[in-house]
C-alpha cells in the first residue's frame, strides 16, 4: 500500500467521507480485472447487466501508459448506467462504473477510491492483483472480484484475498475468452467459480419461483460436486412485488410446503416468519422490467416463462416467444406453463418434453422480426403496476397479480 504522500490528491469525496460510518449500509462492489481481448467480455457483461442492481462496479483493466484511454466511452455503449473515470477521492455509489485511468494503481478505503502513478517498471505492475486486495480488507463480504480476458497472472493473488475475507470471485469461462491465461491461472486457485448457468424469470412476483429454482441450481451442483456460479434475474413490473422478493421474508406457512431440510439449509426462522439466507439471496437479481417495452437479457441458459403467457394476446405472445429465441443460448431451456403452448411459433423451438412444457432454440434468431413495441395500450411503464395502465383494467397486462405460494406447475416444487 502506498504511503499518504504518495497519492494523488485527494476529492472533495474523500475529505467529506466519515470513516465512523457502520459498514452494513454498504452494498456489494464489484471489481473487474481484464487485460488483452477483455472489452468484448466486458461488452458481454454490461449488456447483460441490469442498470439497477444497487452494485458499484470499478473496471481495472491494462491499459497503455502513453495513450488516452477511450475504454470509458466504449463501456457507456454497453450499459445504461454512468461510467465514469475514476477521480483521486471519488466514492464509489451503485448502478455506477469506474473505469481506472491510465498510468495509475487504484485501490480503495472506506469505499473511497485512490489514485497512485507506479514506481515499478511497466512489466512488473499487477493492478488487478492490487485492487483486488484493498477491495477484500475494504469492503470484506461485500467484495466480488472478477477475472475476464487476458495473458500473465494478474488477479490471481487478489482473488485469493477476495476470498479469504468472505467475498465472492468469478472467472470467464477460459473456453470463451479471447486470452485464457488471467483466467485459467485464477481458476487454478481452486477459490474461484466460473458463470457457465444465467437464468431469467419473468414476471417474478414476489420471487417465489425464482428462489425455488436457485435452490434447485444450488442442489443439482452439490450432487454433481461442481462449484458452478448461478445467477438467477428476477423480473417484473411491480417494484413493490420486487421489493417483497429483494427482502426474502416469507410467511411462516411455506413449512407446509418444503422439506425441513430445505427449511433448514435455505431458511433462516424469524418468529412466524421465514428469511432466504443470504447467501442465496445474493444469487438472485430482482430488477424492474417491462418485457414488452425494455430489452431482453441475453445468453441465457434457462428461461422459466410459467403462467404468463395466457394473459397477452395472440400477437404479442409470438413477439415474446421470438424474443426468448434470441435471449437464448443454442443449447438453453424455455420452460412455460402446463397451460401455455408456442402457438405459431413451434418452428423457432424443439419440444423437449411436451408433459413438462419443455422447449429449445432452434435455428438463427431472426432479428428481424424483432418488433417489440416501446409503448402498448394497457401495457403499463417499467416500475408502474398494472393496475396504473392506461387502457383500463380489462387490457392491463397483469404479470404481477400472481400471488405468493400460487401453487406451481412441476418439476419445480411448490412452496
Amino acid at each position: 500500500m502506498a504511503n499518504d504522500r504518495d497519492d494523488l490528491q485527494h476529492g472533495p469525496d474523500a475529505a467529506n467521507h466519515d470513516s465512523s460510518e457502520p459498514r452494513d449500509w454498504r452494498f456489494p462492489i464489484v471489481g473487474i480485472g481484464a487485460s488483452a481481448g477483455g472489452l468484448d467480455a466486458l461488452r458481454t457483461l454490461f449488456e447483460a447487466m441490469p442498470a439497477d442492481t444497487g452494485i458499484g462496479f470499478v473496471v481495472i483493466q491494462h491499459l497503455d501508459a502513453g495513450h488516452h484511454s477511450m475504454l470509458a466511452e466504449l463501456l457507456s455503449k454497453y450499459t445504461a448506467m454512468p461510467v465514469v473515470v475514476v477521480d483521486n477521492g471519488s466514492s464509489v455509489k451503485p448502478n455506477r462504473v469506474y473505469v481506472i485511468p491510465p498510468n495509475t494503481y487504484l485501490t480503495i478505503s472506506d469505499g473511497i477510491l485512490l489514485l497512485k502513478v507506479p514506481p515499478e517498471a511497466r512489466g512488473l505492475r499487477m493492478p488487478i492483483d492490487r485492487f483486488f486486495c484493498s477491495l477484500a480488507g475494504d469492503q470484506h463480504e461485500k467484495a466480488i472480484g472478477i477475472v475476464l480476458s487476458g495473458t500473465g497472472t494478474d488477479g490471481t493473488l487478489g482473488v485469493r484475498e477476495i476470498k479469504a475475507n468472505g467475498g465472492m470471485a468469478l472467472v470467464q469461462d477460459p473456453e470463451t475468452a479471447q486470452y485464457d491465461g488471467m483466467p485459467r491461472s485464477a481458476i487454478a486457485t481452486g477459490l474461484a467459480g466460473e458463470v457457465p448457468v444465467r437464468v431469467w424469470v419473468p414476471g417474478c412476483a414476489t420471487g417465489e419461483e425464482a428462489y425455488t429454482l436457485a435452490i434447485l441450481f444450488a442442489e443439482a451442483f452439490d450432487r454433481a460436486g461442481k462449484d458452478t456460479r448461478l445467477m438467477v434475474f428476477a423480473t417484473d413490473v411491480d417494484t413493490e412485488a420486487l421489493q417483497v422478493g429483494r427482502e426474502g421474508i416469507y410467511q411462516e406457512h411455506i413449512s407446509a410446503s418444503l422439506s425441513r431440510e430445505r427449511l433448514r439449509r435455505f431458511f433462516t426462522q424469524e418468529g412466524d416468519h421465514f428469511r432466504v439466507k443470504h447467501w442465496l439471496r445474493d444469487l438472485v437479481v430482482f430488477t424492474p422490467q417491462n418485457l414488452i417495452a425494455d430489452p431482453p437479457f441475453s445468453k441465457l441458459d434457462l428461461i422459466s416463462c410459467r403462467n404468463l403467457l395466457i394473459y397477452l394476446e395472440t400477437r404479442l405472445q409470438e413477439e415474446v416467444l421470438r424474443l426468448f429465441h434470441f435471449a437464448l443460448k443454442p443449447d438453453g431451456f424455455l420452460v412455460l406453463g402446463s397451460s401455455e403452448t408456442l402457438g405459431h411459433q413451434q418452428v423457432e423451438f424443439r419440444t423437449l418434453s411436451k408433459k413438462w412444457r419443455i422447449f429449445q432454440p432452434q435455428g438463427p434468431a431472426r432479428i428481424g422480426l424483432l418488433e417489440i413495441p416501446m409503448t402498448w395500450e394497457g401495457v403499463p411503464p417499467p416500475g408502474a403496476c398494472p393496475r396504473e395502465a392506461r387502457g383500463g383494467a380489462s387490457r392491463a397486462w397483469p404479470i404481477s397479480r400472481r400471488r405468493p405460494w400460487s401453487r406451481p406447475s412441476p418439476p419445480c416444487p411448490s412452496w
